[in-house]
């Protein structure tokens, strides 16, 4: 099997032992959520990987808007960074998540 199959699969797992139903997972895995409030809160992550210099005062109001506190807010990108630099670590390096015997 694959190291992208594999983590694929582990994020799914992980997913669901968050008690994720089947649906957030498909929705989660588009970027988005059925809840406005998470919805906002992913976009603003993707908009972080994609092009975080585009990133401005109207993006935070909008998560302010959605209930969202200032700390949470500033934890998103060191969040994106954090795994955007593991999940590169880990396929360079060739590290594949432990296969769970069950």
């Amino acid at each position: 099997m694959d190291r992208l199959r594999l983590l694929y699969e582990a994020h799914t797992e992980a997913a669901r032992a968050a008690e994720l139903n089947e649906s957030d997972v498909v929705l989660a895995r588009q970027g988005t959520s059925m809840d406005a409030r998470e919805a906002a809160l992913i976009a603003m992550a993707v908009h972080i990987l994609a092009d975080p210099s585009s990133i401005g005062d109207d993006d935070v109001a909008v998560l302010r808007a959605h209930g969202w506190s200032d700390r949470i807010i500033a934890e998103i990108p060191g969040l994106v960074a954090l795994n955007q630099l593991t999940g590169t670590f880990n396929l360079l390096a060739g590290l594949e998540p432990a296969r769970q015997e069950g």
